[in-house]
């Protein structure tokens, strides 16, 4: 498991609100649930298809979620790669340590 980003963009509904949250939640454990997993699992299929040009369906056996993900997948083809990246490190160190 990856460690989760102080100031992660899914937690920012969170943080912004309430700045103080990000120290409360120091040392608590980084728990994850199986619609997290799911989650990870279809960014990981998406980068791959993304990266590597393929379509979902040659990387992902999920008939449920292969099609959708690859409208998603469908969608970033469309902007212009000078446009677009693919899970980009983002410091916020100007900001927080």
């Amino acid at each position: 498991m990856t460690v989760h980003a102080k100031l992660s963009a899914s937690g920012a509904h969170r943080w912004m609100a309430c700045p103080g949250s990000v120290k409360a939640e120091e040392g608590l454990p980084d728990s994850s649930s199986p619609f997290a997993e799911e989650g990870t699992q279809a960014h990981d299929v998406a980068e791959k298809a993304l990266t590597g040009g393929w379509d979902c369906s040659t990387v992902w056996d999920r008939d449920d979620l292969t099609e959708p993900l690859q409208v998603y997948v469908d969608y970033v083809r469309a902007i212009p790669h000078d446009l677009r990246a693919i899970e980009k490190r983002v410091s916020f160190g100007d900001w927080v340590e």
